[in-house]
């Protein structure tokens, strides 16, 4: 058995019984910088590219950073924060990495989720927001769920999957992702007879609350004006 070989099932080993401390260790890009998409930098108090990630993964806005060794840009050594994930370059000066969490999610959004399947268009996002992925699928009545893929995964800006079934949702740091609901028909017509009904009353609008709704119009107590 080779050394190298040897090394591996080590390691393997190791990482069997500390999966968590593995987990860390190998999130780190050694001799890699990711330039650009800096929205803030600081020194760190010890040369531990882990307080940069630790720091990255406290800021809701960061997706990726860059951990500068001392004596790079100054005695003390530095952290990059990213409002997205550029692309990585190969650089000893560097150690990078990715949000630990996954991309930042917002209500009704699955962060850490790939929901791979059922596509029926693309797109880039270039503003590195799963929302404006969210946003599209509410647009599209074919769309029953979406993926948002962070930026330099499948190319230097974010991408935005449309769904036309549900797929299986699958932990996945790479992705945000999200099912759509919609009303159904009744529902909805309800909603536009209450609105209307408070408008005739004087009330800037109203809000069906659910409940008895025949032929799309609602009873006085499924509907509350505003």
């Amino acid at each position: 058995m080779s050394t190298r070989i040897a090394f591996a099932k080590a390691v393997a080993a190791f990482c069997l019984l500390f999966s968590a401390l593995c987990g860390v260790a190998f999130a780190l890009e050694s001799d890699s910088n990711r330039p650009g998409s800096d929205y803030r930098s600081l020194d760190l108090p010890h040369a531990d590219p882990q307080l940069c990630q630790a720091q990255c993964d406290r800021e809701g806005q960061c997706s990726s950073w860059t951990y500068v060794k001392p004596g790079v840009q100054g005695r003390a050594a530095r952290c990059w924060l990213k409002h997205s994930v550029p692309q990585a370059r190969a650089d000893n000066c560097c150690v990078s990495g990715l949000r630990t969490g996954g991309p930042v999610a917002r209500p009704g959004m699955e962060a850490g989720t790939n929901r791979p399947g059922g596509d029926y268009r693309n797109f880039d996002v270039s503003n590195a927001d799963p929302q404006a992925c969210q946003a599209q699928c509410m647009q599209e009545g074919q769309c029953h769920a979406w993926t948002y893929v962070q930026a330099g995964i499948q190319g230097p800006s974010g991408r935005c999957w449309l769904k036309s079934t549900v797929p299986a949702a699958r932990p996945d740091n790479c992705c945000v992702s999200g099912v759509v609901s919609r009303a159904p028909p009744e529902a909805n017509a309800c909603q536009v007879n209450c609105e209307k009904r408070c408008r005739e009353r004087g009330r800037p609008g109203g809000t069906y609350r659910g409940g008895i709704c025949l032929l799309g119009v609602p009873d006085e107590n499924a509907c509350g004006c505003n």
